[in-house]
C-alpha cells in the first residue's frame, strides 16, 4: 500500500475512532475531557501536516488548488460551528471536533474510498457533507419525537403560547413530572418558574446555553420551591436533554463514507 493510502487508511479510522469514543463520553456525561480533547486535536494537526506535505509533493502543480480546498474545508466547518458556540448552541468540544474533522479529512483524495461511488461530481469539502447530514439526521428524529410527544403530551402543551413557539417547544423538548426531573441527569428547562408576590408563574424558553448553565442548578431552584410547597411532584415541567451533537456527526460521518456525495448530487441534477 503506498504512503497516501496508508494515510488516508489511518486519517480515516482514527476519525471514526474519536467521534465513537467521544460519543460515549457525549451521551453518558455530556462532557468530554479536556486531554481527551487536546490529544485528539493534536494528532489531527500532525496528521493533516504530513497529508499536506504529502499532496503538495505528489502534486506540486495543484499547490493553489490543494490551498484553496483544504482552506475552504477548514473555515466553513470552524467557522459555522464557533458561529454556534457563541450563540450557545453546541459546546467547546463540538468546535474542536468539526476542527479536526477538517483537518483529518482537508481533501477530496478521501472520495476514493467511498463504498457507494456513482461518479461524485461534486466533490465538496467531506467535512460540509459530514455537517449536512448530520443535521439531517438530527431534525429527522426530533421531527419523529415531536410528533409523539404532541400525541402523548397534548394536553401538557402550553395554551397561551402562540403558534411557532408551540412547534419548537414539541420540537426541542419534551414534559415530564417534577418528581422525574429532579432525579434525571443533563435536563436543561425550558419552563422557567418564577415567584412573585406569592404567585407562581410558568415563562417558556426555547434555548439554553451549554457552555453558561448547569443542570443540576436549575434543579435546586426547582427542590426549593417543591420544598416551599409552591410546587406539587406531579406538576409538568419542559425540559430538554440538548441532543448530544457528536453523535448525530459520527452517523454523518459513516453516512459520508457510505455515499459520499451522491445524495446531493441526485438532488441537484432533478
Amino acid at each position: 500500500m503506498e504512503a497516501a493510502s496508508l494515510l488516508l487508511t489511518i486519517r480515516v479510522c482514527f476519525a471514526v475512532l474519536v467521534l465513537s469514543w467521544f460519543s460515549i463520553y457525549d451521551i453518558k456525561y455530556r462532557e468530554i475531557p479536556d486531554k481527551h480533547v487536546w490529544g485528539s486535536f493534536y494528532i489531527s494537526l500532525a496528521l493533516f501536516a504530513i497529508t499536506i506535505a504529502v499532496q503538495l509533493s505528489n502534486q506540486p502543480s495543484s499547490i493553489t488548488a490543494i490551498v484553496v480546498y483544504t482552506s475552504l474545508s477548514i473555515f466553513s466547518g470552524t467557522g459555522l460551528f464557533s458561529i454556534m458556540y457563541l450563540m450557545g448552541l453546541v459546546g467547546k468540544a463540538d468546535v474542536f471536533v468539526i476542527t479536526e474533522l477538517a483537518l483529518l479529512l482537508p481533501t477530496p483524495d478521501v472520495y476514493s474510498i467511498v463504498v457507494y461511488e456513482m461518479g461524485n461530481i461534486l466533490r465538496l469539502p467531506p467535512v460540509l457533507l459530514i455537517v449536512l447530514y448530520s443535521a439531517f439526521i438530527s431534525i429527522l428524529i426530533g421531527a419523529s419525537r415531536s410528533f409523539l410527544v404532541s400525541i402523548i403530551y397534548r394536553k401538557a402543551i402550553p395554551r397561551d403560547l402562540p403558534l411557532v413557539k408551540k412547534l419548537v417547544l414539541v420540537l426541542t423538548g419534551r414534559p415530564m413530572s417534577i418528581k422525574s426531573y429532579l432525579s434525571s441527569k443533563h435536563y436543561y428547562p425550558l419552563t422557567i418558574f418564577e415567584v412573585k408576590e406569592g404567585k407562581l408563574t410558568r415563562k417558556y424558553r426555547l434555548t439554553f446555553s451549554v457552555e453558561g448553565e448547569e443542570y443540576w442548578e436549575h434543579q435546586a431552584k426547582v427542590q426549593k420551591l417543591l420544598e416551599e410547597g409552591i410546587l406539587s411532584p406531579n406538576d409538568y415541567i419542559w425540559v430538554t436533554y440538548g441532543i448530544p451533537y457528536i453523535v448525530p456527526l459520527l452517523v454523518g460521518l459513516i453516512v459520508f463514507l457510505v455515499v459520499g456525495d451522491a445524495p446531493l448530487a441526485l438532488f441537484l441534477r432533478k
